[in-house]
């Protein structure tokens, strides 16, 4: 079962981050979400060309809700800079296409208030793809299973070592890592840790390279809760797999792929976090 909530100030204790960048039609419709759903601060970072004009409307963004424009900023500089601003213990990135869960954050925060061992908190996903996204060309929605039974009934024990714990990490490795709930300034850390090792900072080495910095910090916890639903709609593809996405997103080096250019780089920085060679 789930832990119980307890009377949380989500207004005190978390902000969200949401990314946006060159998709933002999707911009409106989760300022409304989150304006509408939540107590938590929230932090729309559009780094497109252009700001969303309507963003301006008070209406729209709510008491809780801000819009910044932050043109030219590749992911990891955008976020390390806003982190670096906010004064809540707690904080989470998600995609402008993604809807988190109030209770779940709530069942988060307190989770990581009793155990100071635990780095980083989520829960159960679950995903939606309409029929023109998805490649049998018809809608489907997922969830989770298989990682509710290897990392909530099997959590991660407390003698693990750094070492053992990153390499637990890569090997039931999930992409959705990098939408946990942690500690702020866990997050400055891993972000600045992207930022002064530029050659290992690209957009496809991202999620492996974060989960394994988190994982060095301390236990990594799923919860028995719903905690995001996740889109994939044809107004909104991965900027990835976008037309221009050479030129649009060229400054978190989109060539590289992980399994073929990883490495060839000078990967000492990640073995010194958790002492190997």
């Amino acid at each position: 079962m789930a832990p119980e909530n307890k009377k949380v100030d989500l207004k005190k204790e978390l902000t969200i981050f949401v990314t946006v960048r060159n998709r933002q039609w999707t911009v409106q419709r989760v300022a409304n979400y989150y304006r509408c759903e939540h107590k938590a601060n929230v932090v729309i970072i559009d780094s497109s060309e252009s700001p969303v004009k309507e963003m301006d409307n008070p209406e729209i963004l709510g008491k809780n809700v801000k819009y910044l424009h932050l043109p030219g900023k590749h992911y990891v500089e955008k976020l390390h800079d806003c982190l670096e601003q906010i004064d809540t213990k707690y904080s989470i990135v998600v995609c402008d296409d993604d809807f988190l869960c109030p209770t779940g954050l709530e069942t988060a925060v307190n989770f990581l208030e009793e155990n100071p061992d635990v780095v980083s908190v989520r829960g159960q996903n679950a995903g939606i793809w309409d029929s023109e996204a998805f490649v049998h060309k018809r809608g489907v929605i997922a969830y989770d299973v298989v990682e509710y039974m290897l990392e909530y009934l099997h959590p991660t024990p407390n003698d693990l070592t750094d070492l053992e714990r990153t390499q637990r990490a890569w090997v039931f490795f999930d992409g959705s890592n990098v939408h946990s709930l942690m500690r702020t300034q866990t997050h400055i850390e891993i972000q600045k840790w992207h930022l002064n090792n530029h050659n290992l900072n690209a957009m496809s080495f991202y999620d492996k390279t974060f989960t394994f910095l988190l994982a060095s910090y301390g236990k990594m916890m799923v919860l028995p809760v719903f905690w995001i639903l996740r889109s994939q709609e044809v107004g909104a593809k991965s900027l990835i797999t976008q037309k221009n996405a050479a030129n649009d997103i060229k400054n978190w080096n989109p060539e590289l792929k992980f399994s073929s250019d990883f490495l060839k780089f000078d990967t000492s920085p990640l073995e010194k976090v958790v002492g190997v060679d």
